[in-house]
């Protein structure tokens, strides 16, 4: 009996220490990474959402990104009910439209993108000072990662309750990769990103199931388990980016320059390509029912680009083909210029408004970009002007 006691007394003051040594190394994290990043670093960035698989989280905060009560990258709240007098514009789209910072930092981890250097900050702050009459907003309602299902799960779950005017949508980079490495007969919702997480927590079963609870638990309450994760994270990325590289991939790939097995996933990614104008048409039906205005953008990406390229856009462009590879490099040199033909065909006759966005850096020296789709204050201030001018010719 004894013995024991002795034992479980053992377990318990060992079990206590190392409590007690996890308790001061997360409060010395949490005090640490509040000073140097702000406070939202106590928080994770995006959250599981049931219907759009993951959403940004409400009144996440840390230097230079805040998400307001609503979960919108916005300083101010956003009312349910519209102010009079005011032209409600929401913004959608992916991490470029959110304003998320370069994915190469290993080549330049320069930028870091705050609430005023936004897309949607920019073309508010033109709009209200171009035309006074009418209060515009212009909410960020992007989430990195977002593909164009996903999209349209955002507008059904959040954004109608608010009464937009009008939702302006900037994607197409996350679904021609996503379909690029996706295989035949290719379902967008099923292949969703932290789809396989979301069925974990949802109808859990076996040990990988215990895992995705626990670690889901600890990177919403340890802010010393998430900065680990985040770095083993990170690491695991660039170790995946080394591991890719190719050397030198000049532009003007034929198909003919891919291997066998490459030229016949290219066919099957280009017999699928039709899906991103069918989703499109389906949010364009969706927002016509409820007389909301729409525009569609394809965004630029520095894999199409002529813009006059600054030193550090040319190392990004030159590592970014190596990473990428040629299957992927020849499907967005053919099919990303094919999903904007499609596009502008179809908008007349679909009644969407659509504009290309892929040559809107072409006449601009300065650095646009931050790896082979993110922006510079610089280019969200350019993607901002050209909405701006389109909006304006269509007002008129």
């Amino acid at each position: 009996m004894r013995k024991a006691l002795k034992a479980a007394a053992f377990v318990l003051y060992n079990l206590v220490i190392v409590c007690a040594i996890f308790a001061v190394a997360e409060y010395s994290a949490r005090w640490y990474i509040s000073t140097k990043r702000g406070r939202g670093r106590e928080q994770a960035e995006e959250i599981i959402d049931r219907w759009s698989a993951f959403r940004t989280t409400p009144n996440f905060d840390r230097v230079g990104v805040h998400h307001n009560p609503q979960g919108f990258r916005r300083d101010a709240p956003v009312s349910l009910e519209k102010p009079p007098g005011t032209t409600r514009i929401f913004l959608l789209g992916a991490s470029v439209a959110y304003g998320a910072e370069t994915i190469y930092p290993e080549i330049d981890a320069h930028w870091k993108i705050n609430n005023r250097e936004t897309i949607d900050y920019y073309l508010e702050q033109r709009l209200n000072a171009t035309i006074p009459s009418t209060h515009w907003e212009v909410i960020n309602a992007a989430v990195s990662g977002f593909q164009l299902h996903e999209d349209l799960a955002r507008i059904l779950s959040v954004l109608l309750r608010y009464k937009p005017d009008a939702v302006i949508l900037l994607d197409g980079v996350n679904d021609l990769s996503q379909l690029i490495r996706s295989g035949p007969d290719y379902d967008p919702y099923a292949q969703t990103a932290l789809s396989e997480q979301f069925n974990d927590l949802t109808d859990p079963h076996g040990l990988p199931a215990l895992e995705t609870m626990l670690s889901t638990w600890l990177v919403r309450n340890s802010v010393l388990f998430r900065a680990l994760h985040d770095r083993a994270e990170h690491r695991a990325h660039l170790e995946y980016r080394r591991a890719r590289i190719q050397g030198t991939i000049s532009p003007g790939l034929k198909l003919a320059d891919l291997s066998p097995l490459d030229q016949q996933r290219y066919q099957v990614i280009a017999s699928q390509s039709g899906t991103y104008a069918h989703a499109v048409r389906q949010i364009h039906r969706i927002l016509a029912a409820d007389g909301i205005d729409d525009l569609f953008l394809l965004q630029p990406t520095l894999r199409l680009t002529r813009k006059p390229l600054t030193e550090v856009e040319s190392r990004l462009a030159e590592y970014d083909r190596a990473v990428a590879g040629k299957l992927e490099l020849y499907s967005y040199e053919t099919l990303y210029p094919a999903i904007a033909s499609q596009l502008s065909s179809d908008a007349p006759t679909e009644g969407y408004r659509f504009e290309n966005l892929t040559t809107v850096f072409d006449q601009i020296p300065a650095q646009t970009f931050t790896d082979y789709c993110h922006l510079t204050p610089a280019g969200n201030h350019a993607i901002a002007d050209a909405i701006f001018e389109r909006l304006l010719k269509d007002r008129h």
